[in-house]
């Protein structure tokens, strides 16, 4: 990871993840519940 990217982009990817994240739990949730 870079220490220069802007702020912006690293959210921008963190957000991107996240909602990738959560797609996975939300899939995997039956399991848990």
């Amino acid at each position: 990871m870079k220490r220069t990217a802007g702020v912006g982009d690293f959210f921008h990817f963190s957000r991107s993840s996240f909602k990738r994240l959560l797609k996975i739990i939300l899939c995997f949730s039956p399991i848990y519940v």
